[in-house]
């Protein structure tokens, strides 16, 4: 029996994690409110991480494999990284 393959994201998976990353990028200036959207997203985006790795699959491919733009991969590979 060799390696698992897991099926592919969906599409409206890849959109949410792309509309969760752009929305943890530099708030806008004068933003109040922008502290509490982006621990919502970030929260939203763990969620999301945990919920996909329980299933065998690693959100981290979107960045590898150019499922979403290079710079919400480039934040996503930053934010879900193990650092050492």
């Amino acid at each position: 029996m060799g390696p698992r393959t897991a099926a592919p994201f969906e599409p409206a998976l890849i959109e949410e994690v792309c509309t969760l990353l752009a929305q943890l990028g530099p708030p806008p200036s004068g933003d109040a409110g922008a502290a509490e959207h982006q621990r919502a997203a970030a929260t939203r985006l763990a969620f999301l991480f945990r919920r996909e790795a329980r299933n065998h699959r690693n959100l981290l491919v979107l960045a590898a494999e150019d499922e979403i733009e290079p710079e919400l991969g480039a934040r996503l590979e930053a934010l879900c990284r193990r650092r050492a």
